[in-house]
């Protein structure tokens, strides 16, 4: 938890290696493993405040380019951000953006939570990281790598 703003990035890793980003299971997933709280379900075993809003929930692809070459490597990412309200008074509100993205044999959950309106640029900086040393793992190659998002 930062220490001045309360926000909370959370990272969780699961290994699935039969599963995809399409999956119910994979979807679901991305609806429970990180709390309201900004913390990992698992960690927590507390559900935390529901969702009041999706704002968006969807399939988007992280697209890492190396500008020297042909070399193009595509990841599929769930992209989301959701609005908890506080329905008891006593917790407040939070805004969550995050990302789910499968690299490898891996299933990887970013989201950035916070009591205050944010935007989704850590979470989005976060899984475009990933995918870019992913890429980079597997195929070396000087500088030159760059990622985006296609919706």
């Amino acid at each position: 938890m930062h220490e001045k703003t309360g926000d909370v990035i959370a990272i969780v890793a699961w290994h699935t290696p039969r599963f995809c980003i399409d999956s119910g299971a994979v979807r679901q997933a991305s609806i429970e493993t990180i709390t309201s709280s900004g913390y990992a379900y698992a960690k927590t075993r507390k559900l935390g405040q529901p969702i009041d809003d999706t704002v968006r929930h969807h399939v988007a692809s992280i697209i890492v380019k190396h500008r020297g070459t042909a070399q193009k490597n595509i990841y599929r990412a769930i992209e989301y951000t959701y609005i908890y309200e506080s329905a008891d008074g006593e917790s407040r509100s939070a805004m969550a953006h995050g990302y789910v993205v499968h690299i490898g044999e891996f299933t990887v959950f970013i989201q950035h939570t916070a009591n205050r309106v944010i935007t989704s640029d850590i979470a989005q900086s976060m899984a475009m990281d990933l995918a870019f040393v992913e890429s980079n793992k597997l195929t070396p190659l000087p500088n030159g790598w760059s990622a985006s998002i296609s919706r």
